[in-house]
């Protein structure tokens, strides 16, 4: 990805999952993969975007669940 197509990419990112259609607010590589793909052409392996994520500053999140109790 060239610099502008990152800031781009970061925008999206920001943005949230659900702007881009998707049911949650969570972005996975899979979903990320598939915006580059739609968005700029370029096709990542989802198991190596992780990496390249790390790189750009992003870390691994894991949804913690609550319990739908009042």
């Amino acid at each position: 990805m060239s610099g502008e197509q990152k800031r781009q990419q970061k925008k999206i990112l920001i943005g949230g999952a659900m702007a881009r259609g998707y049911p949650t607010d969570i972005w996975t590589c899979d979903r990320i993969a598939h915006v580059a793909l739609e968005e700029f052409g370029i096709s990542y392996n989802s198991a190596h975007l992780g990496r390249i994520l790390h790189k750009m500053g992003y870390s691994c999140q894991k949804p913690t669940s609550h319990s739908r109790e009042h």
